[in-house]
């Protein structure tokens, strides 16, 4: 049962081995014996491979069994049987006239029983309310449905013409449909007037418009660039100059020409900032500096390196290299002298300096304690002999013939007028010291030499690490070691790829891909009694106590393999095994559990989740949620004891791992050691067969010269991987093959023939000024292409009394003006009319029909009508005005109208105008709730519906495509024959309706459901309703409660594509720059942090072993266009995958 809806996009994402996908088209023809009987019926099937196209093969299969079919006598298209007479059902639609005025105005479907064989007369079965067979309808005058108009004009196209202004203009070229007139009639495309003999000429060719950027060159060298657009048509070129906006006119005053590559040195150097210095209250300040292309270097202000702040100009006045104090001065020793001459203490003078280089304050100090001083006298210069001290010490080097050197003090002893007159040498210790040789300052050690290089770490994958060189020199200059560093310059760094000068360019183009190793060997088997090893196939593998890690030895080794059982110390009985390889691969293995009948409930073991039964014997279940397998009972006969001492394939059930895994653990039920056979067990686990397969990452990095160099890892993008089989591109797992017991069965669709089109204003019942969507309208309606201005969602007043008939979606009020008002707002908004004052207004609304639309059946009906002041008039294009009662205003009774056909329909695009008049101020508004039909020519399609033995339905289309539903807007109708078919003569024929459920009570179906309904072709017999089913779903029967009109369903989204990045480093990664569509993203952190940004705005760390995945529910949701990714450090990575359209 395919239902009304169809199905949303299902996505599976497996990476599994790939396999050839094929593509199979089923035609379903008759094996026709020499004398013109049917044998049978024969599916012959063309196989093709679904990415080359290629043909590979066809087979002739029975529909029904899907076994082979061999043909007895000539394979053709079916025809329906000479002796076959079965009535065959059509529907006529009719219309009643209803009103009586003449015009049919209510349609009804006409169901008739044909007898194609003896001629008897056609049996009307009954009438119906158009594609409603629950609604029986008895016409009270029939009479013929609206017709096209015969004088209809049709399009040809368009033409210019000479407009006798210099110019030229458009027409349409309209010729009359039916009438059999030969003449044209020329309609301006601009204005819709009719032009008389218009003078034909050439249309005039697009102009041709490039832009280029150009430079200004001045005489002094300086250059502005600008852009040149060349418009090139059937006059000439031009030119335009503008600067880089393109909008601000340019005019040039040098010369024209290239603009050239800036050269490094065409401006100063980034400014780079001299740190160590001090303001005088110690506070540390940095002096910017920048470096000329000469080398000269200019001083351009400093930064406080505390509060961040910036000054320009020099730093201030007592600025120091830091750890040189200046702060604080103290000046020489001076004397406070009394009256009499006698100097009663040495005084020193000390000045604070301010951060701006200005003394602060000043304080004498004792010369001798440090406190401060209070003078008794007047401090001044000393008398001669008292400042001076009586000795000096200077520290000086004894630097001997053979270039040792003795640090020393010498101490030199002055008389009191300040003479040298002796001295005395020490060690630096105190004691004594007598120089041996030449006695003079002391020269600084001499330190070795430094420099730093910024050098390059490449990877093998072709990524490039950044990193500090410091080079160690003596004093020869001479190399003699190296310190590595992060570019932070205290980290240490060990480079891991190939040190190398960094390239002023990326040297390689790297892409990564995620493969999978499609198996091309035979599965290896664990054989002997080791507890790890190395298999042919390059799989190593280890048998572990899943508990304490340790080996776990092997119980016994048959021709089947190694088996592991029940153990023994240092293991615990019920010990789980754990295998564990070397590289991802396909699993398959076996397990024996033997059935106590007196103990049952230790009759299990507990295997992986999600395996892949190869063979289960009868008394076994597998759950595959929890992993659980039970022995429910004894084999028949009873398993033989040799199955419990020598553990065999054949005797046990025996599994397979759904994809690639690294290690597989299983263990028997806990305390379920019991005896058996003149031995302990509960189970055995062995013959495990290893395939290595399953994705990794392929890394191809292209040098310069196009050498590629390819690296592959596992996923995590480190672990190197060595592919075993053959890397091949990984494939979703293939849908299942459709049964081959289908029945296939001739149906026919047809497009739906009546559709319609709803204006609804302001079904929202906005209050809020919002534009609507939908209804626009100008001051004059007459005018040469009228202007057409917004409308605004509002009511002007709640004494606005009118209300919609149609309560399940009811219209509410739009406006010319915000507000509601009838004069224009202050300031005006972007696209509002002028103000309304004893005038005329005309809002409108458009449709369009499609191309198989008759024009001549639209219908018009109105559930309200109403307008301030009062609505006057409505019309169809430029049909007749249709007058409204005086009672259609704001506050009367609810105008409504029809369905009715109106004149003025048209082909394409149709306009529905409204005459407003607005006789005071105040208020202006509008309530339009219109419903207009139409008819199509409906379409008729042959497909075969397959019914399978699972109670599936789907079909096959007219090209042989599989298709699982009905397209919106079809329906199964009768088809003309009958071909193939061994439907009896009056046999009930069952036709499908498409229902929609309220099921909240908001007017709007909202649970889809398909009825079936059984036509009695020959007796005249009332529809019968079979069943309501979910969705078309006949194992889900429905109920509706509340059936109302379905709505169109939106169209499915289109195919996804998706994509994978691994990424190490800082650098950020925004998919929406490259993938606009994006859908969603999933980042998986292989090692330390990655920064994560979404539309908030905040980058929140998501730590390493962490996946996380990001989607939008929507095609238009731009959520994700923020979207970024950067590790923290540059030792970060991680893997990006997303989806997008």
């Amino acid at each position: 049962m395919s239902g009304c809806c169809g199905q949303g996009p299902v996505i599976v994402s497996q990476a599994a081995a790939a396999t050839a996908r094929v593509d199979v088209e089923p035609l379903l023809l008759c094996d026709v014996l020499p004398d013109g009987t049917i044998a049978g019926l024969a599916q012959v099937e063309s196989v093709y491979h679904a990415s080359t196209g290629a043909r590979l093969t066809t087979r002739i299969v029975n529909p029904t069994t899907g076994a082979t079919y061999t043909p007895t006598g000539t394979l053709g298209l079916c025809s329906p049987p000479a002796n076959e007479c079965a009535r065959q059902i059509t529907q006529v639609t009719r219309c009643d006239d209803t009103t009586g005025d003449g015009i049919g105005d209510t349609e009804y479907v006409e169901v008739w029983s044909l007898d194609p064989c003896d001629g008897g007369a056609p049996q009307l079965v009954g009438t119906y309310l158009a594609g409603d067979f629950t609604s029986p309808y008895t016409p009270t005058a029939p009479a013929d449905c609206p017709t096209q108009t015969p004088d209809t004009p049709v399009v040809l196209g368009t033409v210019c013409y000479d407009d006798g202004a210099g110019g030229t203009g458009t027409a349409a070229v309209l010729k009359c449909a039916a009438c059999g007139d030969p003449a044209v009639t020329y309609l301006d495309l601009a204005t819709g007037a009719v032009l008389t003999a218009p003078a034909i000429v050439p249309c005039p060719a697009a102009a041709d418009r490039t832009t280029q950027l150009l430079c200004d060159v001045q005489a002094d060298g300086t250059s502005s660039p600008f852009l040149r657009a060349f418009t090139t048509d059937d006059t000439g070129t031009t030119t335009a100059d503008t600067l880089l906006d393109g909008t601000t006119a340019y005019t040039p005053t040098g010369t024209v020409g290239v603009c050239l590559p800036v050269t490094d040195c065409a401006s100063p150097t980034t400014p780079t900032a001299t740190i160590g210095l001090c303001l005088p209250d110690g506070t540390p300040i940095a002096v910017t500096v920048v470096r000329d292309c000469d080398g000269v270097v200019t001083s351009e202000g400093w930064i406080n390196l505390q509060t961040g702040a910036y000054s320009a100009g020099a730093p201030p006045v007592g600025t120091v290299a830091c750890g040189s104090s200046q702060s604080v001065q103290v000046s020489g020793t001076f004397c406070d002298v009394l009256a009499d001459g006698t100097v009663a203490g040495l005084v020193l003078i000390e000045y604070s300096y301010a951060a701006d280089g200005t003394i602060d304050s000043v304080r004498l100090v004792d010369a001798t304690t440090g406190a401060t001083y209070t003078p008794t006298g007047t401090v001044t210069t000393c008398p001669a002999g008292v400042e001076q001290p009586e000795q000096d010490v200077v520290q000086l080097c004894d630097t001997a013939a053979d270039g040792t050197v003795t640090p020393m003090v010498r101490d030199y002893r002055r008389d009191e007028t300040g003479a040298i007159v002796g001295h005395s040498d020490y060690l630096l210790d105190g004691s004594p010291h007598t120089p041996t040789g030449t006695v003079g300052d002391c020269q600084p050690d001499p330190q070795p030499e430094r420099d730093l290089a910024v050098l390059c770490d490449v990877q093998a994958n072709g990524s490039v690490i950044t990193f500090l060189r410091d080079y160690a020199r003596d004093a020869a200059g001479t190399v003699t070691g190296h310190a590595d560093y992060a570019l932070n310059g205290s980290a240490p760094y060990a480079p891991t790829g190939t040190v190398g000068v960094c390239q002023p360019s990326p040297c390689k183009d790297c892409e990564t891909l995620v493969l999978c190793d499609v198996p091309t060997g035979a599965p290896v088997t664990i054989t002997g009694t080791a507890t790890s090893g190395t298999l042919s196939n390059g799989v190593g593998w280890t048998a572990t106590d899943a508990g304490n890690g340790t080996a776990m030895p092997v119980n016994q080794s048959n021709a089947d393999g190694s088996w592991w059982g029940l153990h023994s110390f240092p293991h615990a009985v019920t010990a789980a095994t754990r295998w564990t390889f070397s590289r991802p691969s396909i699993v398959e293995f076996s397990v024996y559990v033997h059935y106590y009948a007196g103990s049952p409930g230790i009759s299990w073991a507990q295997l992986p989740t999600g395996l892949e039964v190869v063979y289960l014997p009868d008394g076994y279940s597998y759950n595959s949620a929890t992993g659980v397998l039970t022995r429910t009972a004894d084999g028949v006969p009873p398993d033989p004891c040799s199955y419990v001492t020598t553990p065999q394939v054949a005797g046990s059930a025996r599994f397979r791992t759904s994809g690639a895994v690294t290690s597989v653990t299983t263990a028997p039920a806990p305390n379920s050691r019991a005896a058996v056979c003149g031995t302990f067990l509960t189970y055995w686990a062995g013959a495990v067969s290893v395939l290595p397969a399953g994705p990794f990452l392929r890394h191809i990095c292209r040098s310069c010269d196009g050498t590629p160099t390819i690296t592959d890892t596992l996923l995590d993008g480190t672990t190197p991987y060595t592919v075993a089989g053959t890397a091949g591109v990984c494939e979703p797992p293939e849908p299942p093959e459709p049964e081959s017991c289908c029945q296939p069965a001739q149906v026919c669709i047809q497009q739906d023939p009546t559709q319609e089109v709803e204006f609804i204003s302001n079904e929202a019942h906005l209050n809020d000024n919002s534009v609507d969507p939908v209804w626009k309208w100008t001051p004059d309606i007459n005018a040469a292409n009228p202007p057409w201005y917004d409308m605004y969602e509002f009511q002007y007043s709640g004494a606005w009394s009118v209300t919609d008939s149609d309560s399940a979606r009811p219209a509410w009020w739009v406006s010319p003006h915000p507000n509601g008002a009838s004069a224009q707002s202050s300031p005006a908004q972007p696209n509002e009319g002028p103000s309304l004052l004893s005038t005329h207004w005309f809002p409108r609304a458009y449709f369009d029909l499609p191309a198989n639309a008759d024009p001549a059946t639209i219908q018009l009906q109105a559930t309200v009508f109403n307008a301030d002041q009062i609505g006057r008039a409505f019309r169809l294009n430029n049909g007749a005005w249709q007058s409204l009662p005086p009672t259609a205003t704001h506050n009367g009774t609810t105008y409504t109208f029809g369905p009715a056909t109106i004149p003025g329909a048209q082909a394409g695009r149709n306009f529905l105008y409204l005459d407003v008049e607005e006789t005071v101020g105040g208020g202006s508004g509008l309530m339009v709730h219109l419903k207009v039909t139409y008819e199509v020519i409906p379409e008729t399609r042959s497909w075969t519906r397959m019914v399978c033995c699972d109670d599936t339905i789907y079909y096959l289309d007219e090209d042989g495509q599989r298709q699982d539903a009905i397209p919106d807007g079809w329906h199964l109708a009768p088809c003309g024959g009958d071909a193939g078919s061994s439907t009896p003569a009056c046999a009930k024929q069952v036709v499908e309706r498409c229902g929609c459920d309220d099921t909240d009570g908001d007017g709007i179906g909202d649970v889809q459901y398909t009825e079936l309904w059984a036509v009695d072709p020959c007796n005249g017999a009332a529809p019968t309703l079979l069943g309501a089913f979910l969705d078309g779903d006949l194992t889900q029967p429905y109920t509706p409660t509340a059936p109302v009109d379905c709505t169109a369903a939106e169209l499915l989204p289109g195919p996804l594509s998706t994509g994978v990045r691994a990424v190490t480093g800082t650098a950020a990664q925004n998919i929406a720059s490259s993938f606009p569509g994006v859908q969603s993203v999933s980042l998986t952190v292989l090692a330390g942090a990655v920064n994560a940004t979404m539309s908030d705005g905040a980058a929140v760390p998501i730590p390493a072993g962490v996946t996380m995945t990001w989607s939008v529910a929507q095609d238009s949701d731009t959520a994700l266009a923020v979207a970024s990714f950067a590790g923290a450090t540059a030792a970060a990575s991680y893997l990006l995958n997303w989806t997008y359209r």
